[in-house]
């Protein structure tokens, strides 16, 4: 089921119509590497499962649950079954200014709509909570943690189906739209909270390296609190904003660089490897996160955020990149040290084409 835009959504969309008009027509005269980029990655898939200790998960239930959420989020929770067809969603919580404090997935209750369970970063869990009782208010709403613990595999054959609490496909990679058509090369992944009896031997460093190659941000350290839109964190794009929807916090901003269409910078999965094939061992140890990604004329046009060890002489890294400079030659070095390494943007299979036009 889909909401109706709300009438402040409409007098916005028809208040900046014009202006977007002109910012389209202006980006379609743009020339430049942009057009030209070819250098897309394959589809990089999940081995096995693994289980994700840096997420936790809270549980929210009561009648109304559905409603309050729905006036947080980003995307239209009503595409959760029962009344909708998904398992589960990707969504974010933002700010008043339209910045995204938490990044999320919701889960079907397995009654229905009096529970929706929520995966976050376990850094932010206590945040979260707070957050969620401060707009609660007089709703009698149950909010509070519970042991799931989050696993992730290549299907959903992966796990034992009496040990799973919610879950299923991963909603990033599942159309809000029942009948839309999706791009072919998709990762396979499914998302699910269970039991904490569940027990493998997985490397969190396995999903680390899937879902950065992927381009996959997640976490308090791809999106620092607010520090980053969801367009340029790519939830525009992983079906986590509906444009459609009725109000939520921190909705204004976020309709207003969708109707003008205003996205200069994403979150693109990079390759860092030494100009001289050596080992990048030493350069390992001393990376961190919000880095920056420069030109070679010095000028920073990016930041890291989480990266991982694929080699000795290759990192991947995930940075929030400004897109004209796609094909430019890009660079990162510590702080002191005169040796830079190179930094090659890989676009995903999975990106659109309209983010390279």
């Amino acid at each position: 089921m889909m909401m109706p835009m709300c009438t402040c959504t409409k007098n916005l969309y028809n208040k900046l119509k014009p202006v977007a008009l002109l910012s389209r027509q202006l980006l379609a005269t743009r020339k430049g590497p942009l057009r030209q980029y070819s250098g897309y990655s394959s589809v990089v898939n999940l081995k096995g499962p693994s289980i994700l200790a840096n997420r936790s998960v809270i549980a929210v239930s009561g009648q109304g649950t559905r409603e309050f959420l729905q006036g947080l989020v980003t995307v239209d929770i009503h595409y959760m079954k029962p009344r909708g067809h998904k398992d589960s969603l990707f969504t974010c919580f933002l700010n008043a200014q339209g910045r995204v404090l938490y990044d999320t997935f919701l889960y079907n209750g397995l009654d229905g709509e009096e529970t929706t369970y929520i995966d976050c970063d376990r850094q932010i869990v206590a945040k979260l909570l707070k957050h969620l009782k401060k707009y609660k208010l007089r709703l009698k709403l149950d909010v509070s943690e519970i042991s799931g613990q989050v696993v992730v595999g290549p299907g959903l054959d992966s796990f034992e189906s009496n040990q799973i609490i919610a879950g299923g496909p991963d909603p990033r990679f599942v159309s809000n739209k029942p009948a839309a058509t999706l791009p072919s090369k998709l990762p396979e992944i499914s998302r699910v909270i269970m039991s904490r009896d569940f027990a493998i031997s997985s490397q969190m460093s396995d999903y680390d390296r899937f879902r950065i190659m992927n381009g996959l941000g997640e976490g308090i350290q791809d999106f620092p609190e607010q520090s980053c839109f969801p367009s340029e964190s790519n939830f525009d794009v992983l079906n986590g904003v509906s444009y459609d929807k009725g109000c939520y916090l921190g909705q204004e901003l976020t309709m207003r660089t969708k109707t003008l269409g205003q996205t200069r910078k994403r979150l693109v999965p990079c390759i860092l490897t030494a100009p001289d094939g050596g080992s990048l061992l030493p350069f390992i140890d001393r990376m961190e996160a919000n880095h920056p990604v420069f030109l070679d004329t010095g000028k920073t046009i990016g930041r890291m955020r989480s990266f991982t060890k694929l080699s000795d002489t290759e990192v991947g890294a995930l940075v929030l990149l400004r897109l004209e400079h796609l094909q430019s030659k890009l660079h990162a070095s510590m702080d002191g040290d005169d040796q830079h390494v190179t930094v090659q943007p890989i676009i995903p299979a999975w990106w659109p084409e309209t983010l390279l036009t």
